[in-house]
């Protein structure tokens, strides 16, 4: 069974059965990579952005990357998961709800389960589409509805979550 890396222990601790229930993700996860191995092997990507890249587990490899004209960045809020990730080359400690990047900056923007993090998906959307190029792809992964970090998201509210969030897995 596939795991997700980050809440791995504490899915294992108080939602045992998850993985077991939760084996479409697993199906989707895949699907989701060969689409952007596909869209990354077309001349219209040129720069990619990875946002949520943390320590490399969800990011967008440079294995991914098979061409050498695609520069390929990367960011996290994460800083230690961030140092320690060396999937991607190029990569920067910088908030998706508040992107350093100029206007129209890229053609792919990449983000896996990095919305059920956010407290205000809407700022990361509204940035998102200020740093696509106007025909750029934005490829979202995220966990469904019984996913742990959903289920406390849609129990208690914004900080509340995740304050909770960082006491249990301290990032």
């Amino acid at each position: 069974s596939t795991k997700l890396h980050a809440v791995e222990p504490l899915v294992e601790k108080f939602y045992p059965r998850f993985y077991d229930l939760n084996y479409r993700y697993a199906v989707a996860r895949s699907r989701f990579r060969h689409w952007i191995r596909e869209l990354l092997k077309t001349a219209a990507v040129r720069r990619a952005l990875d946002c949520g890249c943390g320590d490399g587990y969800h990011a967008v490899t440079s294995e991914l990357v098979e061409q050498d004209h695609i520069q390929l960045i990367g960011i996290d809020l994460a800083h230690t998961a961030l140092r320690n990730n060396r999937a991607i080359k190029m990569r920067a400690a910088a908030d998706a709800e508040a992107m350093p990047f100029a206007n129209d900056s890229f053609d792919l923007l990449v983000c896996e389960s990095v919305l059920e993090h956010l407290l205000l998906p809407e700022r990361f959307l509204h940035e998102a589409f200020r740093v696509l190029q106007p025909k750029g792809k934005l490829m979202i992964l995220t966990s469904g509805r019984w996913h742990p970090f959903m289920l406390i998201n849609r129990l208690l509210t914004g900080r509340l979550a995740a304050g909770f969030l960082w006491l249990l897995l301290r990032r």
